[in-house]
């Protein structure tokens, strides 16, 4: 079944190795200063440091900002209920309901939960999503899928090192479950306030478990971009090329979401979003799209 998709898996590859690869398809990466004046400044980051901040000026050349004339960063987010559990992690949860009636009446939830830390070292990021559909009182859909992947990050390099994991759990899929372990060095694309562009090159091993036991060993390939396009609003797509070391055949996972800040709601916001999974070893269809809704909670 792998001969189907070859080709683009073959240039695709080509496509990812270029633009990790490449510096002249890297981006400088651009900065927004802001003042304790309430004026903001962009430009090309020069350096950084805890005495000053340079930054090279479209119009005004390089400037100097001393460290005093900067604003303070928000102080780091709180422990959950008083404690210190989870500080300075952004956390956000989600809900998603959907129900019809008639001759099969059918219902869904799914649900989401969202851990992420950055700092000046590292990058830290947890996902987990559980969706269980029913119609007429049997299970139609029920899936859950947990991600963790931290990434190492270098000072004053476009350069990071990566390992993560992911547990998948499907009712409807032959393996039923799915742990898979990854990691290898990544390269920051573009950087600046508004938009991220990540490239991943590494190795996987993917251990398949339930009613049929497979291990794959696989290389790894990827893009990922966050594109906070307008206040209250981002953009989030992935793709992870996954080609198997030991057969032709090929995975690829794409994933988007979009999410807008709910106007008088500071902490509410609604995401659209979608993942499709391509498996040229998969017994029937190849293809497993899934796509939802939700309201998501900051805390």
């Amino acid at each position: 079944m792998a001969s189907r998709s070859p080709s683009i898996a073959a240039s695709a590859a080509c496509l990812l190795l270029a633009l990790i690869a490449d510096p002249r398809l890297v981006s400088a990466r651009t900065v927004t200063v802001e003042l304790v004046s309430g004026d903001r400044v962009t430009g090309e980051l020069v350096e950084s440091s805890d005495a000053r901040t340079v930054l090279e000026h479209p119009v005004f050349g390089r400037l100097v900002i001393p460290a005093a004339q900067k604003r303070p960063e928000d102080p780091p987010r709180s422990g959950l209920f008083g404690t210190r559990f989870l500080e300075g992690w952004k956390r956000e949860i989600g809900f998603g309901l959907s129900g019809s009636e008639g001759n099969s009446p059918e219902s869904s939830l799914r649900g989401k939960l969202s851990l992420s830390r950055r700092t000046e070292d590292l990058r830290w990021t947890i996902d987990g999503s559980y969706k269980l559909a029913l119609e007429g009182g049997a299970a139609t859909d029920h899936f859950g899928r947990l991600d963790s992947r931290r990434d190492w990050l270098f000072r004053d390099s476009d350069w990071f090192a990566f390992a993560g994991t992911t547990y998948q759990f499907d009712e409807f899929e032959p393996w039923k479950h799915r742990l898979q372990v990854q990691l290898g060095p990544g390269r920051h694309l573009i950087r600046d306030d508004s938009l991220e562009l990540d490239g991943f090159l590494g190795l996987s091993l993917t251990y398949e478990f339930g009613d049929v036991r497979t291990l794959r060993p696989e290389g790894l390939l990827g893009l990922e971009l966050s594109w906070a396009f307008r206040d209250g609003m981002e953009l989030s797509f992935s793709n992870r090329l996954f080609p198997q070391l030991d057969s032709t055949d090929i995975r690829n996972l794409t994933r988007a979401e979009w999410k807008m800040r709910i106007a008088g709601f500071r902490h509410l916001s609604l995401t659209l979003g979608f993942d499709n999974e391509y498996d040229s070893a998969a017994l029937e269809e190849p293809n497993s799209l899934k796509y939802w809704s939700s309201i998501d909670y900051d805390f």
